[in-house]
C-alpha cells in the first residue's frame, strides 16, 4: 500500500490519494501497473510499480538528467535483481527525455502502465495537502 513520505508530508501519514488508489484497485482490477513522473528543471524521475489491493511492488525506476543538454544520462535500475544500466543520450527537451523513457519501457518487456501519476510541487495557497487533481483543481 503506497503511503505518504513523512518527511515531506504536512498530511497525517496517509492520504485521501492512497484510499482512492487503493479504492480504484479494488474495485476495477486485481492489480494496476503505475508509472510515476517527477519532474524538475533538467531531470525527470520516474518509477514502474505493480500494485494491488494489498501490496505495492517496485518494478523498475530511474532518472533522466542534464536534460537539454548533449550530455545527458538516463540511469536505471531494475528492481527484481537491482541491475543498474546507464544511457548516454542527447535530450534537448522534457519531451525527449519522455520519449527515451518510453523506449526503456518497452525494451524492459516489462507490463505497460494502467495510469500514470505526475508529481504536482505546489499547489498554490488553496491546496496544502495532498489531493487528487480533477477540474474543481
Amino acid at each position: 500500500m503506497a503511503t505518504t513520505c513523512q518527511k515531506f508530508a504536512t498530511g497525517d501519514g496517509r492520504s485521501e490519494r492512497d484510499a482512492l488508489a487503493s479504492s480504484a484497485v479494488t474495485q476495477f482490477r486485481a492489480e494496476v501497473i503505475v508509472l510515476t513522473l517527477n519532474s524538475g528543471s533538467s531531470s525527470l524521475k520516474f518509477g514502474l510499480y505493480r500494485a494491488t489491493a494489498s501490496q505495492t511492488e517496485k518494478l523498475l525506476t530511474g532518472e533522466a538528467d542534464s536534460i537539454g543538454k548533449d550530455t545527458g544520462k538516463i540511469h536505471v535500475t531494475d528492481a527484481p535483481d537491482n541491475a543498474q544500466t546507464n544511457h548516454k543520450v542527447s535530450m534537448r527537451n522534457a519531451h525527449d527525455a519522455v520519449r527515451k523513457i518510453e523506449q526503456i519501457l518497452i525494451d524492459s518487456k516489462l507490463p505497460p502502465p494502467t495510469v500514470v501519476g505526475h508529481r504536482i510541487v505546489h499547489g498554490g495557497p488553496k491546496h496544502r495537502r495532498h489531493c487528487v487533481v480533477d477540474d474543481q483543481v
